[in-house]
């Protein structure tokens, strides 16, 4: 696995503006994110990525991770009411209810999962390893923020899955997003 590291600055928020260049280039039908708070990064996917069909979202609504999360999905049932596919709220402590949903849904792949929930360095490993059962693409949010020491938990993991990724990127610029790949995406358009 070769490690490709982007300088590119795009703007304050890193996350949001790699999902949209992402989900703009490839066939992303499904979509999982884990912390949602504002819902600006799931907001980005669902209004940029125009094949999108299913949208899985875990959050355990407290509204006290980050300082800014909601306490309930009522925002993002307003925003996404006009959304034609199929959404599936996973509420609780996504190391227990994505588990539970992996048990009852063995054979679904989910072609993108964001994970930006929980910020301590053990429980943020155990969410990465237990979306890479199922995911054919991660990203992974805030490496370097300041409050956080999530840069090593996604070296270590990313070390852990090299056997099976296809590719990897690393934006080091603001709080840092990385980004694996177990499988080599669709392009929508050639040429992109």
């Amino acid at each position: 696995m070769k490690l490709r590291v982007v300088n590119q600055r795009y703007s304050d928020h890193y996350l949001s503006n790699f999902l949209i260049n992402y989900v703009k280039k490839f066939d992303i039908r499904s979509y999982m994110e884990i912390g949602v708070a504002t819902g600006r990064s799931l907001f980005a996917v669902v209004d940029n990525a125009p094949k999108l069909e299913q949208i899985y979202v875990c959050d355990s609504w407290t509204g006290k991770h980050g300082g800014c999360g909601a306490t309930n999905h009522q925002h993002v049932d307003d925003r996404l009411r006009d959304f034609k596919g199929e959404v599936t709220y996973l509420d609780g402590d996504s190391k227990i209810v994505i588990p539970q949903w992996r048990r009852a849904n063995p054979n679904t792949r989910i072609d993108l999962v964001t994970v930006d929930g929980d910020h301590d360095p053990v429980p943020a490993m155990t969410d990465l390893l237990n979306v890479s059962e199922f995911a054919d693409v991660i990203v992974f949010d805030d490496l370097y923020h300041p409050g956080h020491k999530l840069a090593e938990v996604w070296e270590k993991f990313a070390m852990k899955q090299k056997h099976k990724t296809k590719f990897s990127l690393l934006y080091r610029k603001g709080h840092g997003v990385g980004c694996l790949g177990f499988v080599t995406p669709k392009r929508l358009r050639k040429g992109i």
